[in-house]
């Protein structure tokens, strides 16, 4: 398994944690804090960041409502090709034949479905990040392992949308391996330092 870790070394009692994914190749991508945590002072704490990726769809009412979500399909290897497609009222995902493709994901949204789907892809079995599409548009898009990490407001949940006011410190990025130190006071601020090693000593968040 890929771990991260991270220790709290700051003055903050309530600090909130959350890892996200990077979003510099999409612009349009709705960033979701994949992990959450609240880690105490002088704590240390090893996250699960391995990289199994899926794909599903989902559409929402006018009031922001879930009305539809699809069957999680798989991305093996970090590619795929799908399609989404209406018959009648029913809305699917499917998975195509696309052997051109290589190291990334392709998804084409036939005209016909009439409405705005949302492309979710899942890592570890947790929302990772949406693409809004609208029919007759495709994404294309390459999935990344690495990772943000920052000091997030302690109201911000596993799954939530991120917005800007919600975090606290710029993000920084980190890999599998590594560890992030968070530092500072109230005074002078707080600020993460990633290392390169992994601590052994840790206490486990699922």
């Amino acid at each position: 398994m890929s771990y991260i870790y991270v220790i709290n070394e700051s003055d903050d009692p309530q600090t909130s944690i959350a890892l996200y994914r990077k979003v510099d190749d999409v612009m349009s991508i709705s960033v979701n804090a994949w992990m959450t945590a609240y880690i105490p002072i002088g704590s240390k704490a090893r996250f699960n960041i391995g990289s199994t990726y899926g794909i599903f769809i989902s559409y929402t009412s006018a009031g922001g409502n879930i009305m539809y979500e699809s069957a999680i399909l798989p991305i093996t290897d970090g590619e795929g090709s799908f399609r989404v497609t209406k018959s009648g009222s029913e809305i699917n995902l499917i998975a195509v034949d696309s052997p051109e493709i290589a190291n990334e994901v392709i998804v084409e949204v036939d005209k016909k479905v009439g409405r705005l789907i949302y492309i979710n892809v899942i890592r570890n079995n947790q929302i990772y990040y949406s693409l809004p599409t609208s029919p007759g548009y495709s994404q294309e898009f390459i999935v990344q392992n690495d990772l943000f990490i920052s000091k997030v407001r302690p109201e911000v949940v596993q799954g939530s949308v991120l917005v800007a006011r919600e975090i606290l410190i710029p993000p920084s990025v980190i890999q599998a391996g590594e560890t992030a130190v968070l530092t500072g006071d109230v005074n002078t601020g707080y600020d993460f330092t990633i290392r390169k090693e992994a601590y052994s000593d840790f206490i486990y968040l699922p």
